[in-house]
């Protein structure tokens, strides 16, 4: 956990961005954890790493924060139990106005949003459920309906090692 708020520091630099972080006690749920997270955030966009997460070129997800926009999507890796690695190119499927750094955007599976994306503060209103399995899914479909506006990073942001071992 200590070198992944280490990272986190160095890739923000000076930039103003708010870094919380909960020790798991394991007398909380996932979902009454990342609620009291969210609850605390003071920022305007809320973006989630885990402690098996690995989060690069965090500055393109701030220069996006400028066009005020209701969810922020980017390039994510994932390293499979084989060694493979899938890229999930882009995670939002909803018809909305999506502004990008590029002009194409690519398809592919569909796959939940959390860690894909930093989401505007204006969605902290919605509460996750204390619960261990699905709290991410509920969250979100409380208020997929009100996603107006994205903003797609190109790059890839977020990586998750599944064979990392915590």
């Amino acid at each position: 956990m200590i070198a992944l708020i280490d990272k986190l520091q160095t890739l923000v630099g000076d930039k103003k961005i708010e870094i919380l972080c909960l020790i798991d006690n394991k007398y909380k749920s996932i979902g009454e954890k990342r609620d009291n997270l969210v609850q605390a955030s003071t920022g305007k966009y809320i973006m989630f790493v885990d402690d098996d997460d690995d989060i690069t070129h965090l500055n393109s997800v701030y220069s996006a924060t400028h066009f005020n926009v209701d969810v922020i999507t980017f390039k994510s890796e994932r390293i499979n139990a084989d060694g493979s690695i899938s890229t999930r190119t882009r995670n939002l499927k909803l018809s909305i106005n999506t502004k990008s750094d590029e002009n194409e955007l690519e398809s592919d599976f569909k796959t939940r949003l959390l860690h894909n994306c930093a989401w505007h503060n204006k969605f902290k209103k919605y509460h996750f459920p204390f619960v261990n399995d699905g709290e991410d899914v509920a969250w979100e479909k409380q208020f997929q309906n009100y996603l107006l506006t994205e903003y797609f990073v190109n790059e890839v942001i977020y990586k998750y090692n599944s064979n990392l071992e915590l």
